[in-house]
């Protein structure tokens, strides 16, 4: 029998055992017989992975490591990642209370997972981290064959590290600033709730070339400042839709607001945050489908 690696930790123990030696059995119905032993050294548990085929023991043992090294990189991304990610949350933002850094750490897995967003960028991501994960595990198993996890990481991993750090800053950027957003809005629903309505209703309609047009009960386009650059500033990269047509609602103050098309993104969401059960859809009629307008 001949040694084909050994891997030591002191965090990882459990996650070794249950997700990187119960894929040896792969191994074996390949007749590729690997013997997984444990042995203690100070405060580390090394996990011996020893070759019992006699034959052919080079080419086997490439083999054999070329598959933990691979199972050893998806550990990583899969288990120790979510434990690196919550180890950045406590040292950088321990003034950040239990919820708001599971909040935060939730943000992170969505942003690190694509099947959370199935693009191919998200996807691309996960794979070229494994991928760079597994060419720093072979270029120093090349040379070695013993490991230690947590010093790996630490000082072979450190583009990694640093991209995990940039994710867990980018989510408490995201975070801070939904918060501040969800402030607003909640002013926003305040100062709604306590003033008094100055239309009973207003239809918000969608037209090809006049843009977007605000009615009042009597399906008479309703005129004002925001509702001008609502139309003027259309076709504008710069342009925030939402923000001109909240101020113009808000100036309104309508009683009951009729969306007589589909929204897209999350206008509806915002529409409703502020003005509640005032917004709703219209069921269908002439008019939604009809883009004259009265003047």
């Amino acid at each position: 029998m001949e040694k084909v690696l050994s891997i030591g930790t002191a965090l990882y123990v459990e996650e070794i055992r249950e997700k990187l030696n119960s894929r040896i059995e792969y191994l074996a119905a390949e007749d590729i017989k690997i013997q997984v032993k444990e042995r203690q050294q100070t405060e580390f548990i090394f996990f011996d992975y020893t070759l019992v085929n006699q034959e052919d023991y080079s080419k086997f043992k490439n083999i054999c490591k070329d598959f933990l090294i691979t199972s050893l990189a998806e550990l990583i991304i899969n288990e120790v990642e979510t434990f690196l990610i919550k180890e950045l949350l406590q040292e950088k933002y321990q003034d950040y209370s239990q919820t708001e850094q599971e909040i935060i750490y939730n943000l992170v897995l969505e942003d690190f997972n694509p099947l959370q967003d199935d693009t191919k960028k998200d996807v691309g991501s996960l794979v070229d981290r494994k991928r760079r994960i597994r060419m720093k595990l072979a270029d120093y198993l090349n040379f070695n064959e013993e490991l230690l996890l947590e010093g790996f990481i630490i000082f072979r991993l450190k583009d990694y590290l640093k991209e995990l750090e940039s994710r867990v800053d980018w989510a408490v950027d995201y975070f801070i600033k939904k918060q501040e957003y969800q402030e607003f809005i909640g002013l926003l629903r305040y100062f709604v709730d306590i003033q008094e309505t100055k239309e009973n209703l207003v239809h918000i309609i969608e037209d090809a070339e006049k843009g977007f047009e605000v009615l009042d009960d009597s399906r008479q386009v309703l005129k004002n400042e925001y509702l001008d650059s609502l139309n003027s500033n259309l076709t504008s990269e710069k342009l925030n839709y939402n923000d001109l047509l909240i101020s113009a609602l808000i100036t309104l103050m309508p009683a009951e607001i009729m969306l007589h098309y589909q929204v897209k993104g999350n206008t509806f969401e915002i529409l409703r945050s502020i003005f509640g059960e005032r917004v709703s859809f219209c069921g269908g009629c002439k008019f939604c489908v009809d883009s004259s307008v009265k003047k």
